[in-house]
């Protein structure tokens, strides 16, 4: 089965029958017919390849089976047709919907003291036997050839799209001892061989072939493969398309723009390829389709995540039915970095004076362009861990209820000049006033609680001359929502939410941060970054209402290398 692509109109097509058997002479050969269809986009084509008409037995006896697609049964079997249709097999030729047909070689007759007859080529004759029985005629374009009457056990007819079986040896004449060459099969088929009684048989006649207008029929070689060659060019132009300028570029963002004109025909993809060399590695789809217009509409795609002062190159890709066009390659250079305060990163002493800043804090600027001792540089390095393990740290509900843990340890990851991921472990936790009583994670030593791991986002707790800030600390999101889950003996206790934790010493380089949690009475101290929405722990006791809660704890975070918490300009 063969589905009309969009935009093909017209298909050119190769046929080659199958060629018959042979017995102690030589099948006929098939044909071979070349031509152009016209076909509408979408429409459903039928493709039957004949089949090769079995060899038979030279000496007389038994019934070679014909090949498919119309070949009949015979001393040698007759080759079957190869045709492109409108409909399938299986409905039959009533309403007769084949296009093209390159019909199939006849079967040679069987051999017995003579020598059997030469099947015949598509649209000829089989050859008689030397014993003179007759071959079957061939198919024509308005019926089938007839069957061989000299001789014992006349051969079948053929038939619209059906050769005739070889007569004799059970077919027409039980007498007759060699059967005759079996018809091809074709537009009509040919006819079947005349039989014998202890002398040569008549080969089949071959089938007849359909050939398109403008096309040409000639015989394929004696034992060419049967098979249809479909090729075509579709009618419909691809998108023309051209790569534009990238515009409100940034540091970490940019807009991609482009013109696609469609030619006509709708377009179903429209990407932007880009990456930092021509091999791309990403793609963003266009913000809307161009739609099925013959003129250029202009196209864009916002990205972002992209890395400060880098070249970025990207080109437009766009497809409809004609097919995929791609643009040239453009490239841009993303924004320096710029400062959002507040942020962690580096104050680097320059050897020479080429920096922005005049002191070891970067905080001040320096009086002529560029001409500063030190230089701000964004994001921690490749040594950008934390650690920390300090003294006692508490749990409690705006109710009382109390979970006090001797010891905790603070550890993660800067991920950025604004980003943390944060690890925090509780250990020696009961509840207060329950002695004897411990509580743990699941799969954790007693007395330890695991928080899952937290995402830290830096922010602002108060602006100003003397600015304060902290790191919100939640879930991330394969772990939301919970912060962390555990139980105190057989009670199982569940924490949501989120945690502000402040940190001090901003606007010097340090080796080591303070951070505190602070609260007082299930309240935690500050609720909320400046400007943003409260951020509260919730603590769920056993099938209980969940009652806010807070964590009071205090370290001293040693980092990797020396940071700096920049949070004044």
């Amino acid at each position: 089965m063969f589905t009309v692509p969009a935009g093909v109109t017209s298909v050119d097509v190769t046929a080659v029958g199958g060629h018959g058997g042979s017995a102690a002479t030589t099948g006929g050969a098939a044909a071979r017919v070349s031509g152009a269809l016209s076909v509408t986009p979408g429409e459903t084509l039928y493709v039957e390849v004949g089949g090769i008409g079995s060899n038979g037995n030279p000496d007389g006896g038994g019934v070679a089976a014909g090949g498919f697609n119309g070949g009949a049964p015979g001393g040698a079997g007759g080759g079957g047709a190869s045709d492109i249709r409108t409909s399938p097999l299986a409905e039959g030729l009533s309403s007769d919907s084949r296009l093209l047909v390159a019909g199939g070689g006849g079967g040679s007759g069987q051999n017995a003291g003579c020598k059997g007859g030469a099947g015949g080529a598509a649209e000829q004759e089989g050859e008689a036997g030397s014993c003179s029985n007759g071959g079957g005629g061939a198919g024509t374009q308005t019926s089938g050839g007839a069957g061989g009457t000299v001789g014992c056990g006349e051969g079948e007819a053929g038939q619209l799209g059906q050769g005739g079986e070889g007569g004799g040896n059970g077919f027409h004449d039980e007498s007759c001892n060699d059967r005759g060459g079996g018809g091809g099969g074709g537009l009509y088929g040919g006819g079947g061989g005349c039989g014998a009684e202890s002398a040569s048989s008549g080969g089949g006649g071959g089938g007849s072939s359909l050939v398109p207008g403008g096309g040409t029929v000639t015989l394929a070689s004696p034992m060419a493969a049967p098979e249809v060659q479909i090729t075509y060019v579709s009618s419909s132009p691809p998108p023309t398309v051209t790569t534009e300028l990238a515009t409100t570029v940034t540091q970490k963002s940019a807009t991609l723009n482009a013109t696609v004109d469609p030619e006509g025909n709708q377009v179903t993809a429209c990407t932007f390829e880009y990456g930092t060399t021509t091999a791309y590695g990403s793609s963003v789809a266009c913000a809307t389709l161009p739609g099925a217009g013959t003129s250029p509409v202009a196209v864009s795609a916002a990205i972002s995540g992209l890395k400060p002062t880098t070249m970025y190159h990207f080109r437009i890709s766009a497809t409809n039915e004609g097919g995929t066009s791609e643009g040239d390659d453009l490239s841009f250079t993303t924004a320096p970095p710029q400062e959002e305060l507040p942020e962690i990163g580096r104050c680097l002493k320059l050897k020479r004076p080429t920096g922005k800043y005049q002191n070891a804090g970067c905080t001040t600027r320096s009086a002529g362009e560029d001409s500063g001792s030190y230089e701000w540089a964004f994001e921690p390095g490749s040594a950008s861990s934390f650690t920390f393990k300090n003294g006692a740290a508490t749990l409690e509900t705006v109710g009382g209820t109390q979970v006090k843990c001797l010891s905790n340890t603070f550890a993660g990851e800067y991920t950025g000049s604004k980003t943390a991921l944060v690890n925090l472990k509780l250990t020696g936790c009961e509840p207060a006033n329950r002695i004897g009583i411990k509580c743990q994670s699941q799969g954790g030593q007693t007395g330890e609680v695991d928080f899952n791991t937290l995402e830290g986002n830096l922010g602002y707790i108060a602006d100003g001359v003397e600015p304060t800030v902290g790191m919100a600390l939640t879930p991330t999101t394969a772990e939301a929502p919970y912060v962390t889950q555990f139980h105190c003996g057989e009670v199982p206790i569940s924490i949501t939410g989120g945690v502000i934790v402040p940190y001090t010493a901003v606007n010097k380089m340090a080796a080591t941060f303070s951070v505190a949690f602070k609260a007082s009475k299930g309240k935690q101290s500050p609720e909320a970054l400046e400007g943003g929405s409260p951020l509260l722990l919730s603590m769920t006791i056993g099938e209980s209402t969940p009652a806010q809660a807070a964590l009071k704890a205090q370290d001293k975070v040693t980092n990797q290398e020396k940071l700096e918490i920049k949070a004044s300009t």
